[in-house]
């Protein structure tokens, strides 16, 4: 699976733990169908939400909702539309974001095509742990980015 990199020039007013990142990691350009980055950052589009965020869009989900750096948290947002009150919390920081990312593209492919269930959940209760022991918030919602992705990849969605 090729690891392309996007390296995006950093944001006036970026913390200095992001803008190493995106000058010296860069984000992977897609990680299997669950992120999108972008080639620019902007502002992040907040009319059909409850809430604004002051930050810089990274990229998309696979619902194609924004992923966005908050500037005064340094969090990676999730802002869905299906939740338009407040954003969720993906990672704590856009350096354990950018870990958690690369880390499913090393583990993958995670099992092979007309995989038994217990074998998806064992891979997904693995992949957990892993992202876990990367960053804490990243699991705390279990409707979040990373939850939906263990959900679908404990239903063997992910075969490779």
């Amino acid at each position: 699976m090729a690891d392309r990199r996007l390296y995006i020039p950093p944001a006036d007013g970026m913390d200095a733990s992001a803008v190493a990142t995106l000058q010296g990691r860069g984000l992977p350009e897609h990680v299997l169908t669950i992120f999108r980055a972008v080639d620019q950052l902007r502002g992040p589009s907040t009319a059909d939400l409850d809430y604004d965020v002051d930050g810089w869009v990274i990229g998309y989900s696979r619902e194609d909702d924004e992923l966005c750096l908050d500037r005064a948290s340094h969090r990676v947002l999730l802002l869905a539309t299906w939740r338009p009150d407040a954003a969720i919390a993906v990672n704590d920081s856009l350096t354990s974001f950018v870990d958690c990312l690369d880390a499913v593209l090393g583990m993958a492919p995670f099992y092979p095509q007309g995989v038994d269930m217990r074998v998806s959940i064992d891979v997904a209760r693995s992949v957990r742990d892993v992202i876990d022991g990367i960053d804490r918030v990243a699991t705390l919602d279990p409707d979040g980015f990373w939850g939906a992705f263990l959900d679908d990849l404990a239903n063997g969605d992910y075969p490779g």
